[in-house]
């Protein structure tokens, strides 16, 4: 049985512009993605790939998520600087 996840578009730009990054096209190189695919992800257009969720939680989550996703999941390249995220 698939499950369709559709990105929270407003909690997630309004959490990337708190660091910074204003446009979308920012928010998708942030994320490595290309912009049209973030773009389609938001309007529901296009279902939410493994890749952009993990991108997504590595990017805005905290270093605990980001320390379980290097633990559960073969072939993540983690980023040198673990930064915190900005208080909701």
């Amino acid at each position: 049985m698939a499950h369709r996840v559709q990105l929270r578009r407003t909690k997630i730009t309004d959490d990337m512009k708190a660091r910074g990054l204003d446009s979308e096209s920012a928010q998708a190189r942030e994320l490595d993605v290309a912009t049209s695919i973030l773009h389609r992800a938001f309007k529901g257009e296009r279902e939410t790939n493994a890749f952009l969720a993990l991108r997504v939680l590595w990017t805005l989550g905290s270093d605990a998520t980001r320390r379980d996703i290097v633990t559960y999941f073969d072939g993540v390249q983690p980023e040198p600087a673990i930064r915190e995220p900005v208080a909701s």
